[in-house]
């Protein structure tokens, strides 16, 4: 992951609108699996998902002079496809 870049695996194409279904800020430590697998990253495991978000949280929060925590609250979007356009 870099700067810039969606975090989310499953980011919509041309065509494809999507909205948000559901957001929960919780500890970093408290992220599900669930979560894990509907984001879509890697094999979509809670071990790959913390393993990518510690290195990237890491990295950004060093920018700022800050430390990692496993209490750091995160955001937890889910999103849901409206519309797809036909092909």
């Amino acid at each position: 992951m870099r700067r810039g870049r969606p975090m989310g695996g499953r980011v919509p194409g041309p065509g494809v609108s999507g909205g948000t279904e559901r957001v929960a800020v919780v500890p970093y430590r408290d992220v599900t699996a669930n979560h894990a697998r509907r984001e879509g990253e890697g094999d979509c495991s809670l071990a790959f998902w913390r393993q990518v978000h510690e290195a990237f949280f890491t990295e950004e929060l060093a920018r700022a002079g800050m430390v990692f925590r496993q209490d750091l609250p995160v955001v937890c979007e889910e999103f849901v496809k409206v519309y797809s356009q036909p092909t």
